[in-house]
């Protein structure tokens, strides 16, 4: 059984290397001009002294607006209270998503297209395609969803 011995030590071997190179791709990634951008908008977002609100504009669909006007007056009256506007929470809506796309730029921007396909022309570029990230649903060579 020395050969199987052999076999695992080098896919190991492999496997921490390529870790490795990925490693290395990512911070020569984060260097880019995209990424820093990316950083500084993520730190001005996060570091905000002003959170204070802004109006806005928006159009929505008046089947989605009954579906939530539905929805308010069923919790409304389940909670034993009047129903919130349609403009609150609507706001709220907003807000909820936008703050999950904050923590989508912080802890994985690969969950963006726009930063996959940045990654991805940047592997090309360093001649590692084998570290490129595969959109949700698709399979990449080896199956990863990237490293940063």
């Amino acid at each position: 059984m020395p050969d199987d011995k052999n076999r695992d030590e080098g896919s190991r071997g492999e496997e921490t290397q390529s870790q490795a190179t990925a490693e290395q791709l990512t911070k020569l990634f984060y260097k880019t001009p995209a990424m820093i951008a990316h950083a500084e908008m993520v730190d001005a977002v996060q570091n905000s002294p002003d959170w204070s609100t802004e109006t806005v504009c928006i159009e929505v669909s008046k089947p989605l607006l009954a579906m939530i006007d539905f929805e308010e007056r069923a919790q409304a009256k389940e909670h034993g209270r009047a129903p919130a506007p349609t403009d609150s929470i609507l706001a709220l809506i907003v807000d909820n998503v936008l703050q999950e796309e904050l923590h989508w730029h912080v802890v994985a921007p690969a969950h963006f297209q726009r930063y996959r396909n940045l990654w991805n022309r940047f592997c090309d570029e360093q001649g590692a395609p084998e570290h490129k990230i595969a959109a949700p649903g698709e399979a990449t060579q080896e199956g990863r969803e990237g490293p940063f």
